[in-house]
Protein backbone atom coordinates (compact mmCIF):
# COMPACT_ATOMS: atom_id res chain seq x y z
CA UNK A 1 0.00 0.00 0.00
CA UNK A 2 1.42 3.85 -0.86
CA UNK A 3 -0.81 6.82 0.15
CA UNK A 4 -0.29 10.24 -0.72
CA UNK A 5 -1.93 13.14 1.19
CA UNK A 6 -2.64 16.06 -0.88
CA UNK A 7 -3.73 19.91 0.02
CA UNK A 8 -3.99 23.15 -1.52
CA UNK A 9 -2.58 26.39 -0.09
CA UNK A 10 -3.89 29.53 -1.44
CA UNK A 11 -1.73 32.84 -1.20
CA UNK A 12 -4.18 34.27 2.03
CA UNK A 13 -3.22 31.06 3.96
CA UNK A 14 -0.04 30.19 6.06
CA UNK A 15 1.71 26.82 4.97
CA UNK A 16 2.75 26.42 8.66
CA UNK A 17 -0.97 26.72 10.10
CA UNK A 18 -2.00 24.45 7.58
CA UNK A 19 0.55 21.87 7.56
CA UNK A 20 0.63 21.98 11.64
CA UNK A 21 -3.29 21.37 11.32
CA UNK A 22 -3.16 18.62 9.14
CA UNK A 23 -0.70 16.83 11.37
CA UNK A 24 -3.32 16.71 14.21
CA UNK A 25 -4.60 13.92 12.81
CA UNK A 26 -1.46 12.42 11.25
CA UNK A 27 2.16 11.38 12.85
CA UNK A 28 4.67 14.45 11.80
CA UNK A 29 5.15 14.76 7.99
CA UNK A 30 7.89 15.81 5.88
CA UNK A 31 5.41 17.90 3.55
CA UNK A 32 7.24 18.50 0.01
CA UNK A 33 5.71 21.74 -1.65
CA UNK A 34 4.78 22.13 -4.76
CA UNK A 35 3.06 24.42 -7.15
CA UNK A 36 0.54 22.91 -9.83
CA UNK A 37 -1.29 25.89 -11.98
CA UNK A 38 -0.18 28.79 -9.87
CA UNK A 39 -2.13 27.08 -6.58
CA UNK A 40 0.71 25.95 -3.54
CA UNK A 41 -0.15 22.69 -2.70
CA UNK A 42 1.50 20.41 0.92
CA UNK A 43 2.16 17.17 -0.48
CA UNK A 44 2.97 13.55 1.25
CA UNK A 45 3.56 10.19 -0.03
CA UNK A 46 4.22 7.18 2.31
CA UNK A 47 4.01 3.78 1.92
CA UNK A 48 4.12 3.57 6.20
CA UNK A 49 0.36 2.28 6.87
CA UNK A 50 1.50 3.13 10.96
CA UNK A 51 1.36 7.23 9.45
CA UNK A 52 -2.36 6.13 9.29
CA UNK A 53 -2.73 5.48 13.13
CA UNK A 54 -3.87 8.66 14.69
CA UNK A 55 -6.37 9.22 11.59
CA UNK A 56 -7.82 5.70 11.91
CA UNK A 57 -8.51 6.30 15.99
CA UNK A 58 -10.05 9.32 14.98
CA UNK A 59 -12.29 7.81 12.47
CA UNK A 60 -12.70 5.13 14.99
CA UNK A 61 -13.48 8.04 18.14
CA UNK A 62 -15.90 9.89 16.26
CA UNK A 63 -18.15 6.86 14.80
CA UNK A 64 -18.09 7.93 11.37
CA UNK A 65 -16.23 4.45 10.13
CA UNK A 66 -18.85 3.59 8.26
CA UNK A 67 -19.08 6.59 6.56
CA UNK A 68 -15.41 6.40 5.65
CA UNK A 69 -16.12 2.95 4.54
CA UNK A 70 -18.39 3.90 2.15
CA UNK A 71 -16.42 6.70 0.77
CA UNK A 72 -13.64 4.34 0.33
CA UNK A 73 -15.86 1.52 -1.44
CA UNK A 74 -17.17 4.02 -3.80
CA UNK A 75 -14.20 5.37 -5.05
CA UNK A 76 -12.49 2.05 -5.50
CA UNK A 77 -11.14 1.62 -9.46
CA UNK A 78 -9.50 -1.44 -9.14
CA UNK A 79 -6.08 0.14 -7.67
CA UNK A 80 -6.66 2.97 -6.05
CA UNK A 81 -9.36 5.10 -3.81
CA UNK A 82 -10.20 7.90 -1.91
CA UNK A 83 -11.46 10.39 0.66
CA UNK A 84 -11.64 14.17 1.49
CA UNK A 85 -12.23 15.72 4.20
CA UNK A 86 -12.74 19.72 4.68
CA UNK A 87 -9.84 21.90 4.80
CA UNK A 88 -10.83 24.18 6.91
CA UNK A 89 -12.88 22.43 9.60
CA UNK A 90 -9.55 20.90 9.96
CA UNK A 91 -8.05 24.55 10.82
CA UNK A 92 -10.21 24.88 13.61
CA UNK A 93 -10.06 21.69 15.42
CA UNK A 94 -13.03 19.87 13.82
CA UNK A 95 -12.96 17.30 11.15
CA UNK A 96 -15.23 16.67 8.71
CA UNK A 97 -15.47 14.22 5.59
CA UNK A 98 -16.67 15.47 2.63
CA UNK A 99 -19.47 13.41 0.48
CA UNK A 100 -17.26 13.63 -2.65
CA UNK A 101 -19.71 14.55 -5.50
CA UNK A 102 -21.21 17.38 -3.76
CA UNK A 103 -19.12 19.43 -1.84
CA UNK A 104 -16.68 21.45 -2.82
CA UNK A 105 -15.47 24.03 -0.24
CA UNK A 106 -14.19 27.35 -1.01
CA UNK A 107 -10.57 26.53 0.38
CA UNK A 108 -10.41 23.38 -0.90
CA UNK A 109 -10.21 19.91 0.89
CA UNK A 110 -7.65 17.35 2.33
CA UNK A 111 -7.08 14.36 -0.40
CA UNK A 112 -6.17 11.30 0.97
CA UNK A 113 -5.64 8.80 -1.57
CA UNK A 114 -4.68 4.92 -1.12
CA UNK A 115 -3.11 2.70 -3.67
CA UNK A 116 -3.08 -0.87 -3.65
CA UNK A 117 -1.11 -3.47 -5.69
CA UNK A 118 -4.35 -5.68 -5.46
CA UNK A 119 -7.87 -6.32 -4.77
CA UNK A 120 -6.57 -8.64 -1.72
CA UNK A 121 -4.46 -5.75 -0.02
CA UNK A 122 -7.41 -3.30 -0.01
CA UNK A 123 -9.75 -5.35 1.76
CA UNK A 124 -7.08 -5.98 4.37
CA UNK A 125 -6.69 -2.52 4.66
CA UNK A 126 -10.19 -1.56 4.42
CA UNK A 127 -10.80 -4.55 7.11
CA UNK A 128 -7.95 -2.47 9.60
CA UNK A 129 -8.79 1.21 8.84
CA UNK A 130 -12.41 1.03 8.93
CA UNK A 131 -13.68 -2.37 10.38
CA UNK A 132 -17.39 -3.75 9.27
CA UNK A 133 -20.09 -2.61 11.82
CA UNK A 134 -23.45 -3.17 12.76
CA UNK A 135 -25.80 -0.86 15.70
CA UNK A 136 -22.11 0.72 15.33
CA UNK A 137 -20.22 -1.64 16.78
CA UNK A 138 -17.16 -2.73 15.11
CA UNK A 139 -18.30 -6.80 13.94
CA UNK A 140 -15.37 -9.19 14.98
CA UNK A 141 -15.23 -11.84 12.17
Amino acid sequence: MKYAVRCPVYSTESVEVIKSSIEVIFFPLSFEITEIMGTRYLIYTSNDQETLELLRDLIHNLRIIDTVRKRLEQNWNGTSTFFKFDKQAITVGRFRILDDSAEDPPLGSILVELFFEEMNRFEIFLKWFTPPTKGGRIVQN
